[in-house]
Parts: C-alpha cells; structure tokens; sequence
C-alpha cells in the first residue's frame, strides 16, 4: 500500500479536527484497492455455520433432555 494513492475523505469539523469514525459517510465514499474475492463456495448447514461437529451436536441434543427422577 502506497500512503501516497491514498485518497481519504475525511470529513472535519469547523475547527479542522477530524469527526468520529461513526460520522464519517462510509457508505458514499469511493475507496479504490479493496476488491472481495470469492475463493471457495461451499454450502454449509446451520450447525457447521455455528461451528458444532456431529459429536458436539449430540452433546447439546442430550443436555437439553431432562433427567429422570429416582
């Protein structure tokens, strides 16, 4: 990265200090360099999504059984 392509908008108060991030309009900025590239595209069901195994998954099913009363 270039500091020198670098073409920031920063937007700035009336004293020239540089407004909170959360002021800043990211949204209709044109920021160039930044290109999503998709390498892989697998379908996923949701407890892959969330990161369970077929042995964590069990697990949870089983701890939300009740006990039996003896």
């Amino acid at each position: 990265m270039d500091p020198n392509l670098l073409d920031l908008q920063i937007k700035r108060d009336p004293n020239g200090i540089p407004l909170p991030i959360l002021e800043q309009p990211i949204e209709n900025m044109h920021i160039d360099g930044f290109l999503p590239i998709l390498i892989n595209v697998q379908p996923v069901t949701l407890p892959q999504f969330l990161g369970y195994t077929n042995n964590e998954s069990e697990k949870a099913d089983k701890t939300m059984e009740l006990s039996q009363i003896k």
